[in-house]
């Protein structure tokens, strides 16, 4: 499936249901594959907002900020 498809799908599956943690970070994965960072950023931090205690959505963020050099 392209990143456009997952993303289509996602937003879909979160506007269902904004609580989907992993619907957040599946559509960040595939922002980030996009290169549009600053969109996968929001999508993981809300992933993380929505539960603290899963390490994946960090990591994923933290490449993201390395790509941006901001880190």
């Amino acid at each position: 499936m392209s990143p456009q498809e997952t993303i289509r799908i996602c937003t879909i599956q979160i506007q269902r249901n904004p609580n989907d943690v992993e619907g957040y970070k599946v559509r960040g994965y595939a922002y980030q594959e996009l290169k549009q960072y600053d969109l996968a950023i929001s999508d993981f931090s809300k992933a993380i907002q929505l539960n603290p205690n899963w390490n994946y959505p960090y990591t994923c963020r933290r490449e993201c900020y390395q790509a941006l050099g901001w880190v």
